[in-house]
């Protein structure tokens, strides 16, 4: 996907056990529907963290 069509921002997310989960939130370019954009969400293990892998 061309980058000029979206913003990415890096980021983590807590789990109840402390485990931080490495995070990517892309967001659409433009301007949002009146609702809002829907949300994707995707895990997945790779046995890295996000950054190297």
């Amino acid at each position: 996907m061309d980058k000029e069509h979206y913003t990415e921002t890096q980021t983590w997310l807590a789990m109840n056990d402390g485990v931080r989960l490495d995070a990517s939130v892309l967001v659409p370019a433009g301007r949002a529907p009146a609702d809002g954009w829907p949300a994707v969400l995707l895990v997945h293990g790779h046995g890295d963290t996000g950054c190297k892998a």
